[in-house]
């Protein structure tokens, strides 16, 4: 329901001096014309004031809509005697005629709007006029956001070296470190400035703008426009802060029969954009895993250890690298630590030895060289160094020919690492005098434990084999031993 306001009498003095200045009273404190002289929008309006315009309805104060030089002129709730009005382009003043009389609404600014207007004496209203100077309107949006940046390091500690022999084991320790910062701002308030025209002129404009005292970028798609136009233009500024505050864009008219305009709103700052992420969680290819909210670190330690099993050794040694890496899943930041190990094999030291297989001695004397009667199927003992026991000597049927010779050798015996190391010399009657293994009529290179060779059909067999004998090592690197015919010798081979 609509509160009837009571009008207050001022002196004519007081009439003129507002007339003649165009100070804004509030909507409910009209200026009252006792003796008011009626005639169109033009002669009403010159007698308040200097006016570009004006539009007057011919009624008493009807709802309804009105346009006039491009601007819409509404009222509305209106039962008469009182009512509201609405416009597209800015108001100066409203002149509502009653009786003989008239109450003026003076507004400066000029408005777009106000409620409850009424007539002289609250008589029943004869005709309203409105009376505008040209200008421009606006009106504009302000958002406010800020931003805090989240960043995560890692570090992974760290490097690390060891040398061993086989069967040692070390164990080392490891630190992966993440470290948390946050980097706040910008601070912006951005939006839009709506210009309009409601003018029956050709306007040009700028748009300034400026946010808690820091000059806002503007950017128009004209800087003209035409009777009607609007235009609409963005804005963005970058504060030192999250300041709260109410933001007013100024537009200027390039026009000088046009008044600028100015729009406000208010803006406040939320909660901040949040740019990566608060938490994170760590892999680590060692088979750890974290998860941290700040900066933290961990510490573990993992075992390394040289292999027993000798094949893992090349020419004696064994050597890994190994790279480890911890990651931060949600970012893919990662850092590396390298832990390398290095082993030397069990040293194995040989003695050269000379073998024959077991028979009667070539010679009485002077050496202890044995030959084989041949027995088909048969098997003997290969003897190194006279007394031990190298391996064994078998001797296939013949076949077409042939004889098969396998030569097996025990264990801690190897074949020397030499070239035509089995050599064989077959005999059609017992020999005599001492035997020439370089001379011996077949030869062969045996590598592994086991050795085969096929030679013809014969009664007595020389078999002879340069071997290499698993001894204790001495103490002192290159130190030597006789012992039986062969040596003990350095460096260490490699099982």
């Amino acid at each position: 329901m609509k509160k009837h306001r009571i009008a207050f009498l001022f002196s004519l003095a007081l009439v003129m001096a507002l007339a003649v200045s165009g100070t804004a009273l509030a909507a409910g404190n009209p200026v009252v014309k006792d003796d008011w002289k009626s005639g169109d929008a033009a002669f009403e309006c010159a007698q308040i004031g200097s006016y570009d315009a004006g539009y007057k309805v011919d009624a008493a104060a009807p709802n309804g809509s009105w346009t006039s030089d491009f601007n819409t002129i509404t009222i509305s709730d209106s039962n008469g005697k009182v009512f509201d009005w609405s416009s597209t382009a800015g108001i100066g003043a409203v002149i509502v005629k009653a009786a003989t009389g008239a109450n003026v609404w003076f507004y400066d600014p000029q408005a777009t709007s106000d409620v409850d207007l009424f007539g002289y004496q609250d008589k029943d209203i004869s005709h309203v006029t409105f009376c505008w100077n040209y200008a421009l309107t606006a009106a504009k949006t302000a958002d406010a956001e800020w931003t805090k940046t989240i960043s995560w390091n890692i570090v992974k500690e760290s490097d690390g070296s060891y040398s061993g022999s086989a069967g040692d084991s070390f164990t080392h320790g490891y630190k992966v470190s993440v470290d948390k910062t946050e980097t706040f701002g910008p601070y912006v308030v951005e939006g839009t400035v709506t210009v309009n025209n409601p003018t029956p002129l050709t306007v040009g404009f700028e748009v300034n703008d400026s946010v808690a005292g820091v000059f806002a970028t503007v950017s128009c798609p004209t800087s003209e426009l035409a009777p009607g136009a609007s235009a609409t233009c963005t804005y963005s500024a970058e504060l030192d802060g999250a300041v709260t505050g109410t933001n007013t864009a100024a537009i200027a008219s390039l026009n000088p029969e046009v008044d600028g305009a100015t729009a406000s709103d208010g803006y406040e700052f939320g909660d901040p954009v949040i740019v990566g992420v608060e938490a994170i969680n760590v892999s680590d290819t060692n088979g750890q895993s974290w998860q941290a909210a700040g900066s933290a670190f961990w510490e573990y330690t993992k075992d390394f250890s040289c292999p027993v099993d000798a094949s893992a050794y090349t020419n004696g040694e064994y050597k890994l690298e190994d790279v480890n890496t911890a990651t931060i899943v949600e970012t893919g930041a990662y850092d590396q630590a390298t832990v390398t190990l290095t082993c030397i094999a069990a040293q194995q030291c040989y003695a050269d030895e000379t073998a024959w297989a077991a028979g009667p001695r070539y010679a009485k004397k002077g050496n202890w060289a044995t030959y084989t009667p041949y027995v088909a199927g048969s098997t003997v003992t290969l003897y190194a160094g006279q007394t031990m026991e190298a391996g064994t000597v078998h001797f296939s049927a013949a076949a077409d020919g042939k004889v098969t010779i396998t030569i097996t050798l025990n264990d801690g015996w190897k074949f020397a690492d030499a070239g035509e190391n089995v050599k064989i010399q077959d005999y059609a009657s017992a020999p005599s005098g001492n035997p020439a293994p370089g001379r011996f009529a077949w030869k062969g290179t045996a590598t592994s434990s086991s050795f085969s060779i096929d030679v013809p059909e014969n009664k007595f067999y020389g078999v002879h084999a340069d071997l290499l004998h698993s001894v204790e090592c001495p103490v002192a690197a290159g130190a030597s031993l006789a012992y039986g015919s062969g040596s003990l010798f350095l460096p260490v081979v490699q099982k």
